[in-house]
């Protein structure tokens, strides 16, 4: 059912015409009451698994009793004082915070960036885009055969005919001479593992250090260059001269709120920091302010526990560092935060309402948790489930695929009518506008050969892409169809999957199903006693 019945909401009606304010109440529960239109909201948010499987009045009174269950737990919270325990204290506390900090930014920070395309322009020169360079290469699969070759050159052999002898490893050097083509700075770090300080720096037939590869090295050289196209490569330079163009105006924002707040370090505190490497620290020393600000404090905990976040302990064997690196890692957020209260985003109707939904969310996680505690099943418990319910448990299916996407139908025609001609997947996949789903930096792009593995969990986000794609035979060209606001063409690679896991391979996917089916018969087990414990509470003030 996706809407109340129309049944339900015309008998509702009727129950409310020459009615005073106090008859929009369909429901009581203690002090807390549920009025028609909240219910009619409740319901048109519910997500189509939580929606009743029956029509009718049977759905909306499931529905009801589901807004009644809420409340039931949310009495029950109260009573045990889970509504105001630590642990949802502090979760909410962190998620206001990075709301808040990611609101600041949107609204203050990203409207100072502007890029021009004069910038645009310069920047293309100064990181390097401007040039494309004729790259060739040796590839070899083991130490020993790296060495071979680095002796070799030593020695003055010329690089082309060592190449010549490694040319089976390489399928990208058609010609045997180790002479890949022409590449940017974008192809030679996605493709090919060089870092833009190598591509920018290298002279022209330097050979460089080598570059460990998945299953090998690679010893390269840049043989000729040439200008490259500000065309091709605008909207990367544009992206990463915004991202640059951000930290700038991240930083101007942290020093002037530094000043604005009164940012002081507190000796005692950074001596504290320094004296934890030494020995356990007490509850008060951890407690004790590390910095302080106008309206708020980083606490020695709070200092330590963002190093260890980011595997920055060895700050701590000097003073000045341990301070500098606690103070970028928390104060810019702290003094976001504190300038978003101060601006009184935080009593905005909007913000009022995400926080209480947020609240809500997590004291029901605090309390499932305390109702499913111990439901972890037993080893012996887990190998009967398996034995009981093998055919649950196969591997997954998957569809291993050559794809790209562009934005327009007409490219995407172009683009298979090249690739059936036999244009190899990388070199489409570098041109302007054409990418894969995958990302052509994500999973598997590069370092597997430019696959994507589509399975049937993808298909909400890809539907068109993951039905064409396990419909389709292995070896299938098929496309262009729409995708992502845009239009995908695929090959079909390969299958995978299918096969029932040994037990060893499913003991985790057993024990989570187990354990989930575990956790659901308790919480079922918590709200009945939930109902029949404030049972004289609730009241329904409608008769359906």
């Amino acid at each position: 059912m996706r809407y109340l019945s129309s049944k339900f909401c015309g008998m509702l009606a009727l129950l409310l015409m020459g009615c005073g304010e106090d008859e929009t109440i369909i429901a009581r529960i203690g002090e807390v009451e549920i009025e028609q239109a909240e219910f009619a909201a409740f319901v048109e948010r519910l997500p189509p698994g939580l929606r009743s499987s029956k029509e009718g009045r049977a759905a909306d009174r499931e529905h009801l009793q589901s807004m009644i269950d809420e409340e039931l737990m949310f009495a029950e919270a109260r009573a045990l004082g889970v509504d105001t325990s630590l642990a949802v204290e502090h979760q909410l506390r962190e998620m206001v915070r990075q709301r808040l900090v990611e609101h600041y930014r949107a609204q203050v920070i990203m409207p100072q960036v502007e890029i021009t395309a004069a910038d645009v322009e310069r920047a293309f020169a100064e990181m390097g885009f401007d040039r494309e360079r004729l790259f060739s290469r040796i590839l070899v699969r083991t130490r020993e055969e790296l060495e071979v070759v680095g002796r070799d050159l030593r020695a003055g052999q010329p690089f082309e005919e060592v190449a010549a002898r490694f040319a089976s490893n390489d399928l990208f050097a058609t010609q045997g001479d180790g002479v890949v083509g022409w590449i940017g700075r974008t192809q030679a770090a996605r493709r090919f593992s060089i870092s833009p300080a190598v591509f920018t720096g290298l002279p022209v037939g330097e050979v460089a250090e080598p570059v460990a590869l998945a299953g090998g090295y690679q010893v390269f050289r840049f043989i000729e260059d040439r200008p490259a196209s500000l065309v091709d490569y605008s909207e990367e330079v544009a992206e990463r001269l915004r991202k640059e163009r951000t930290r700038e105006k991240e930083e101007e924002e942290f020093e002037r709120l530094r000043f604005r707040y009164d940012v002081r370090l507190d000796p005692e505190g950074e001596s504290i920091v320094l004296q934890s490497l030494g020995r356990p620290l007490t509850t008060d020393e951890l407690n004790h302010p590390f910095y302080a600000y106008e309206g708020g404090t980083i606490n020695v905990a709070e200092g330590l526990g963002s190093l260890q976040a980011v595997g920055a302990q060895g700050a701590l064997q000097d003073k000045a560092q341990a301070a500098e690196r606690i103070g970028r890692l928390l104060l810019p957020v702290r003094l976001f935060e504190a300038e978003a209260r101060q601006r009184g985003w935080t009593e905005e109707a909007a913000f009022v309402e995400w926080r209480e939904h947020q609240r809500r969310a997590l004291i029901l996680n605090q309390l499932f948790q305390q109702a499913t505690a111990g439901a972890a099943p037993s080893e012996d418990e887990i190998r009967a489930h398996y034995e009981a319910h093998k055919d649950r448990y196969r591997t997954q299916e998957a569809v291993i695929v050559h794809e790209l996407w562009t934005a327009e139908e007409e490219d995407a025609a172009a683009l298979r009518a090249e690739w059936e001609a036999g244009t190899d997947i990388a070199d489409l996949l570098d041109r302007p506008g054409v990418r894969s789903h995958a990302g052509v930096e994500g999973h598997g792009v590069r370092e597997h050969g430019w696959e994507m593995r589509l399975l049937r969990l993808y298909e909400p986000r890809y539907p068109a892409l993951v039905k064409a794609a396990f419909a389709a035979e292995v070896g299938e060209l098929v496309g262009p169809l729409e995708s992502m606001d845009g239009y995908a063409v695929f090959r079909v690679l390969r299958r995978e999957g299918g096969q029932i896991q040994p037990f060893a391979e499913a003991r985790r996917r057993v024990t989570a199903s187990l354990r989930r089916q575990r956790e659901n018969e308790r919480i079922g087990a918590f709200i009945r006693q939930l109902q029949d414990k404030y049972k004289d509470q609730v009241a329904v003030l409608v008769d359906w």
